[in-house]
């Protein structure tokens, strides 16, 4: 017997619950999403078979409460589980453990736990669907939290998810509008003082925000997988300043860029120059570190020792990063094929 059939579907259980609370004056009443943390992860140890058996024991057990006290269950698909039951923390834990139990006939492992999330039905309250969107919000808010298993909505959630949303807005207008400057840290010889070589140092200064620290905007954008949008931005930036500065016959010195495994992994719709640099740099670095610091910065020695095509993979990477020193650079083309070189 399939789950479907024996709790309310998503259509069903928004409907009832809004007729339920249309035609009772509840009090301490809420809505609780159910989910198993890692499922996807649970079928994959312990089979197909093994989480439907798990699904059909939740349906199953939920069914009972429904019937028995009169209270509302609903399935939603996947793993993703709602009731709709007096706000009583001794119910709630209560389903937590029984759940937990199920869990434990198949798995002792301490990953795989149930999350509820709950929000409490005011009097204005929302739309039915709009409580089980923020009941599964308060669940999501404490997914990896292995010691916090059960957490209640509150506003802050939603600001803080607010407050994210409008760091992705300002970070990709940022990018759009240049507030992403780079700061460069010299390195030193410490015998002659002479500057050797520098290292960028991306910064953001915005005018809604500020001067926003590293300390903040960083570690959000890796946390949301955009930290390449602006390690790109800046290699393109440092690629034009190295350009103007040979343009004026300035004082040249390498400038160390960030590149992270995030950006190897993330980066594939480069041309075929960059995809072979990252995979040499990602195989063998301290090979093309060797390369690098044994080659020449001479454009008359570049031409005369990279005019034939390479075909060793190392030899290709080191010739597109002189082309790079060059002057030459590379930066988005703004099209879906992705890079190319701009060749001065």
């Amino acid at each position: 017997m399939s789950i479907t059939n024996v709790l309310y579907s998503r259509s069903k259980f928004l409907e009832n619950v809004n007729d339920f609370l249309e035609s009772h004056a509840l009090s301490d009443w809420c809505i609780i999403s159910i989910d198993i943390e890692r499922f996807k992860l649970f079928n994959n140890w312990y089979g197909q078979e093994a989480g439907d058996i798990l699904l059909t024991n939740i349906s199953q057990y939920l069914l009972r409460i429904q019937q028995m006290k009169g209270y509302l269950a609903g399935y939603f698909g996947g793993d993703h589980f709602f009731m709709c039951i007096p706000d009583d923390d001794q119910l709630i834990n209560l389903i937590y453990k029984t759940i937990r139990s199920y869990i434990g006939i198949h798995s002792q492992n301490e990953g795989f736990l149930p999350i509820i999330g709950i929000y409490s039905i005011p009097d204005d309250h929302p739309d039915v669907a709009t409580m089980c969107n923020n009941a599964q919000l308060a669940g999501s808010d404490i997914k990896g939290n292995f010691n916090k298993r059960i957490s209640y909505f509150t506003d802050e959630i939603i600001n803080q998810l607010e407050k994210e949303q409008q760091m992705i807005h300002d970070v990709t207008v940022g990018l759009e509008n240049k507030e992403f400057p780079f700061y460069l840290q010299p390195k030193c010889n410490s015998e002659t003082g002479a500057i050797v070589s520098m290292e960028a140092l991306s910064r953001w200064i915005s005018p809604v925000r500020g001067f926003v620290a590293p300390g903040e905007f960083i570690p959000f954008l890796e946390n949301n997988g955009m930290i390449t949008s602006l390690d790109t931005y800046i290699w393109d930036a440092v690629c034009q300043t190295l350009s103007y500065w040979k343009h004026d016959h300035l004082y040249v010195v390498p400038i160390s860029i960030n590149v992270s495994v995030t950006d190897i992994e993330t980066i594939n719709d480069l041309d075929a120059d960059v995809v072979n640099l990252f995979q040499c740099i990602k195989d063998d670095p301290d090979k093309i570190a060797s390369m690098v610091y044994a080659s020449p910065y001479s454009k008359v020695l570049y031409e005369q020792q990279f005019s034939a095509i390479a075909d060793d993979p190392y030899e290709k990477a080191l010739s597109f990063l002189i082309k790079c020193w060059m002057g030459h650079g590379f930066r988005t083309s703004g099209y879906k094929s992705g890079w190319k070189n701009d060749v001065h």
